[in-house]
């Protein structure tokens, strides 16, 4: 599948650890090259990639979570000889859980940030699929991209970021129009509407997880204190000044997280 997906395997000259990284809804592998390169100076090997609709990775038929989490774990056995950790942020975090449920015994770690382990109650699950196949309905030019994404980050889990205005620029600057088709396929099939709950998985998975969360963001901070309560292995960390997207508004210390990943 790794020839269908964009991708991009930043090696190191020495060392024996890799991360598999998992950009979030409407990014792409972009959003994670800062920290590759970073981690690249100290022999931490990194994989990148444009996730189904995303950079320049296009759709792929017939797709769903546990599809795309089964072609993944398929094209990372080349590396198995390396101590592999997975992170994922958002909708990379969601798909980040199916592997870990279902594949735990290939990574020595993982880290999850700002991910939802799902919807527990049907009528709710179906509610907000009918919502999210809607989401990019109106939008029909790049002016209208920007209005959304305007009111997108201005949703409370983001907390202060929309008046950080360099980073909503940034933000904002590396979406264009000609991705909402392919954003809106994606959604409808790796959204967590259509996502089965990992709620009761993940209670019992043993694999060290770290969920990393920002303070700002009440809704995932939430989430992170309710699987570290029922799970010793996922271990909660919060970070302050920070929300939704806490490895943008604080990269410092989300690059200490990654480097103890193996710790």
């Amino acid at each position: 599948m790794f020839d269908q997906l964009n991708y991009q395997h930043i090696k190191s000259a020495a060392g024996d650890r890799l991360i598999l990284f998992l950009h979030g809804y409407m990014g792409s592998s972009a959003d994670w090259q800062p920290y590759a390169d970073l981690l690249q100076k100290e022999n931490i090997e990194s994989i990148i990639l444009d996730l189904p609709g995303h950079g320049n990775s296009p759709i792929i038929t017939p797709l769903d979570i546990e599809i795309l989490s089964d072609q993944i774990v398929s094209c990372i056995t080349p590396y198995q000889n390396k101590k592999l950790a997975l992170v994922g942020y958002s909708m990379g975090g969601r798909i980040a859980m199916d592997i870990i449920i279902r594949y735990p015994q290939i990574f020595t770690s993982a880290l999850i940030e700002s991910a939802s382990p799902g919807i527990e109650d049907q009528a709710e699950r179906i509610a907000r699929q009918q919502s999210d196949q809607k989401l990019l309905a109106d939008i029909s030019s790049q002016g209208d991209l920007t209005n959304f994404l305007l009111k997108w980050y201005a949703n409370p889990i983001f907390g202060q970021l929309n008046q950080n205005q360099p980073l909503l620029d940034t933000l904002i600057e590396s979406k264009n129009f000609s991705q909402v088709a392919g954003w809106q396929e994606s959604l409808n099939c790796l959204g967590v509407g259509p996502q089965p709950s990992y709620w009761k998985d993940l209670s019992r998975v043993s694999l060290p997880i770290s969920y990393i969360s920002g303070r700002e963001d009440i809704k995932y901070t939430a989430v992170g204190t309710r699987l570290a309560q029922g799970n010793s292995a996922i271990k909660h960390h919060i970070v302050d000044l920070s929300g939704h997207n806490t490895h943008l508004e604080q990269p410092k210390l989300f690059l200490h997280y990654l480097k103890g990943l193996w710790i």
